[in-house]
């Protein structure tokens, strides 16, 4: 729904779905991180250190949902068009009832791979903590339990376009669990405590998500009676491709890093790592602001209309993406090289975050077109897209570490992104009959190549020029070629935030 703000238009549900989803990604970002520096103060980096190696374990599992969490998104958009209440149930109960047995079988099998890989290391797990630290492993694996559930219920209101309800839910969830994080570090307890709290905070998320559900549609019931298996069958068809996808793209951060720490050092993993979740951090925020588009385009029926969704709003979307950037990667890298240098104190992940920020940029000005094709069911051609990319990656880093023996082998990384970037862009040419120079000109694309080449000369004088200076020069560069784009953006908000507030406000001639 959207309501009325005078002259100064309307505050559609999608920028204020969009509004959401950023916020909280944001709130979730910095909790994130707040969270694991007080925690490493608290504990001592060895004790801590279980920890983070026991969440690893579950955090790859959380990952693999064999792709129904997309699926569900999509079908259920699909029949929320149709105003389909049956058919809605029937996708609810089919999922739920996945989501339950996936769940059950991804606690096993974490379980069985941590206890056999952990437990029987006394270099992971002290003889002495043992019934301490199997304790956590298993709080651990609880939370994991919840949270695939709850991701389940979230993947249905994302279907259900309900992006504010469940964004404000997990924000609510974030403030929990920083508290009760606080209050464990406080009194000073042991991890058991630090997974117990977890644990509650898991439950009391998934208890948010059913009383959403309850109230958000209640034509829909939380029953288990309504599975199908022809629907299974259909959404596992797609649900395959779409998981096969996301094994090849988280394939490619352990491969980085093994070739890395393989041809150049176990040190340069450490910094990569640190430059990797910066990088990943601020592409994160763009895409999961636009998360709503996979909804929308999962509704579009009639296939003569893909052309003009992609020359309107996909195109749009990739313009902001290509602003968004340059405000960030361009004219905020000083502001950011500050902070990695105050924060963690290394000059080295300076230089790989500058790397790194090409090939995210290019990813934001490619998401809302990977998003299209998958929204249309093109999950298999995006799985080899995510297979050439590995392979690419693979091959370029082996060529800039081995052959070259520096850093920048990097890059490696920039010319497998670029590359699926341009297959997207003759998949929709080739079949939806989409000018490539059009599609080019809306999305400002030449802006991204000046931006790539002002980021990747900053990266390469980085080491021969002030470090500072060169950022610096940087900044200015990208507030010189985006400053009409930073202009119209400032009078966009400022109108949006004067209809917001004073709804009523008749526009000044």
């Amino acid at each position: 729904m959207s309501r009325t703000l005078g002259k100064y238009g309307k505050m559609s549900s999608d920028k204020k779905n969009s509004f959401f989803l950023a916020l909280q990604y944001f709130i979730s970002i910095i909790n994130s991180f707040v969270i694991l520096k007080l925690c490493i103060d608290s504990y001592s980096a060895k004790y801590f250190g279980v920890w983070i190696v026991f969440a690893s374990l579950w955090g790859v599992g959380g990952s693999v949902d064999f792709g129904f969490g997309t699926a569900i998104i999509k079908f259920i958009a699909e029949a929320r068009r149709d105003d389909d209440a049956a058919k809605m149930q029937v996708i609810f109960s089919t999922g739920l009832v996945t989501f339950l047995n996936l769940g059950t079988i991804m606690v096993t099998v974490c379980g069985l791979i941590g206890y056999l890989a952990f437990f029987t290391n006394p270099n992971i797990v002290d003889s002495s903590r043992y019934l301490e630290e199997l304790t956590v492993f298993l709080l651990l694996g609880a939370n994991f339990f919840l949270q695939y559930i709850s991701g389940f219920l979230r993947s249905f209101f994302e279907g259900m376009n309900s992006f504010i309800s469940s964004g404000r839910i997990q924000m609510i969830n974030t403030v929990v669990i920083f508290s009760l994080v606080c209050i464990v570090l406080l009194l000073k307890l042991s991890l058991v405590f630090l997974g117990l709290a977890y644990c509650f905070s898991a439950f009391t998320l998934l208890l948010s998500y059913i009383y959403l559900f309850r109230v958000i549609d209640r034509r829909i019931s939380l029953t288990l009676f309504a599975f199908k298996w022809e629907v299974f069958r259909h959404i596992i068809k797609y649900s395959s491709a779409v998981q096969l996808g996301t094994i090849f793209s988280v394939l490619v951060d352990p491969l980085i890093k093994y070739v890395i720490g393989n041809y150049s050092s176990l040190e340069s993993v450490s910094f990569y790592e640190i430059a990797r979740r910066f990088a990943i951090a601020i592409s994160g925020l763009f895409q999961t602001t636009f998360r709503n588009l996979f909804p929308k385009v999962s509704m579009l029926t009639d296939k003569t209309k893909y052309n003009e969704f992609i020359t309107s709003e996909v195109a749009r979307i990739s313009k902001i993406g290509i602003v968004y950037s340059g405000f960030v990667f361009g004219v905020g890298s000083l502001f950011l090289a500050i902070l990695i240098k105050i924060w963690y104190g290394r000059t080295e992940s300076i230089l790989m975050f500058l790397i790194l920020a090409i090939p995210e940029s290019i990813n934001c000005f490619g998401y809302s077109i990977y998003v299209f094709l998958m929204g249309i069911g093109k999950a298999s051609f995006l799985a080899l897209i995510q297979f050439i990319n590995l392979v690419s990656v693979g091959a370029a880093l082996w060529i800039g570490f081995v052959v070259f023996h520096s850093k920048y082998g990097l890059i490696g990384y920039t010319f497998s992104v670029t590359l699926s970037n341009i297959l997207m862009l003759l998949f929709i040419k080739k079949h939806y009959g989409v000018v490539i120079r059009e599609f080019a000109g809306k999305g400002e694309l030449l802006k991204l190549i000046l931006l790539f080449v002002a980021l990747f000369a900053a990266a390469v004088f980085v080491r021969e020029i002030n470090l500072f200076t060169v950022l610096a020069l940087l900044s200015i560069f990208s507030v010189l070629l985006f400053f009409r784009d930073f202009y119209y953006i400032f009078l966009s908000i400022k109108k949006t935030a004067l209809g917001y507030f004073i709804p009523n406000r008749q526009q000044v001639e």
